[in-house]
């Protein structure tokens, strides 16, 4: 390892430049899915579990028009033949976490849902890759990852969330901490697989087990169900934006970044929200929620900076 004084060499180059494009690509994906509750939003007429199954067969639709635009999909099929377990394993993953959350906010109140489920995620996952490179977090890296968790916070149970905090049953928390855990694990085992296969093969794939494994959920709604032309066009955002853009996103960047950086990368995620509300819904929010936005934003950039930890963490 260079130290300080030492030249950077080409190859270092290469590889700082690598890593900050993996967490540029994890960021925009959290950014996107930041626009979904606003999206949600507009779906008034359709149940939760049928708005994000209908968006998740909507976008492993697109990702399968994308290999086939693409030519790979004979390489999509071969990875199928080869990891279905794993691959069957990330798309629950992704179905259960989603699902827990939206449990958890019932029974807990958005807020504590919220800041549970994701705040659990990156804590998990810097201890993981301490762990596997047997060796401390940075100091800068704790920092990063509890500016995160503060941010998140504030923004979570902001004025404008306040009511729901005192709603919390214990029921409700465990629930958040299972989905936290379940985003932890998925995560792991997704930068696993997107090291070693191609980002669109393997998005599309785990999408589609992702849509398939919600699907027989949605007849249990089925009495409730009234699609307009509002939230069509929601549901075709998601499932276009939020599912097949985003996650394609986040696959390219895990084969770049550690899991933990992906992690707080993904906190982005209720900032976005939060500043869309403003903007587009009209919502007021309280001076706590845009200190919360500005530390994740800061927290997010010293990972930037920090550039060496990646690969310093993330042994292969």
């Amino acid at each position: 390892m260079t130290n300080r004084n030492t030249p950077a060499t080409p190859h270092s180059l290469t590889n700082r430049r690598q890593r900050r494009l993996g967490l540029a690509q994890v960021c925009a994906a959290a950014v996107l899915w930041g626009t979904a509750p606003v999206a949600l939003a507009a779906t008034h007429s359709l149940p939760v579990v049928a708005a994000s199954a209908g968006r998740l067969l909507l976008g492993a639709a697109a990702l399968w028009c994308l290999t086939a635009a693409t030519g790979t999909v004979r390489q999509t099929w071969q990875l199928l033949r080869r990891r279905p377990l794993v691959l069957l394993a990330i798309g629950a993953g992704v179905a259960a976490y989603q699902t827990l959350w939206f449990a958890a906010i019932v029974n807990a109140g958005a807020a504590i849902a919220t800041v549970i489920a994701l705040g659990v995620a990156p804590v998990l996952l810097t201890a993981w890759d301490a762990l596997r490179a047997r060796r401390r977090p940075s100091a800068s890296r704790l920092l990063a990852v509890g500016l995160a968790l503060a941010g998140l916070w504030l923004v979570a149970t902001s004025q404008s969330h306040a009511a729901t905090v005192a709603v919390a049953v214990p029921v409700g928390i465990g629930l958040a901490v299972l989905s936290g855990m379940t985003f932890a694990a998925t995560t792991v085992l997704a930068r696993r697989t997107a090291t070693q296969s191609s980002p669109l093969p393997m998005t599309a794939l785990t999408t589609t087990a992702a849509a398939l494994l919600l699907l027989p959920a949605v007849p249990l709604t089925l009495s409730t169900i009234s699609v307009d032309t509002t939230s069509a066009a929601a549901i075709a955002y998601m499932g276009l934006l939020t599912v097949a853009v985003a996650f394609l996103l986040l696959n390219s960047g895990l084969r770049k970044t550690t899991a933990s950086t992906a992690a707080v990368a993904s906190l982005l995620e209720p900032a976005t929200t939060a500043v869309l509300a403003v903007l587009l819904l009209g919502e007021v929010l309280s001076w706590t929620a845009w200190l919360g936005t500005a530390l994740t934003i800061s927290a997010v950039a010293m990972l930037a900076v920090e550039g060496d930890a990646a690969s310093e963490l993330a042994p292969r």
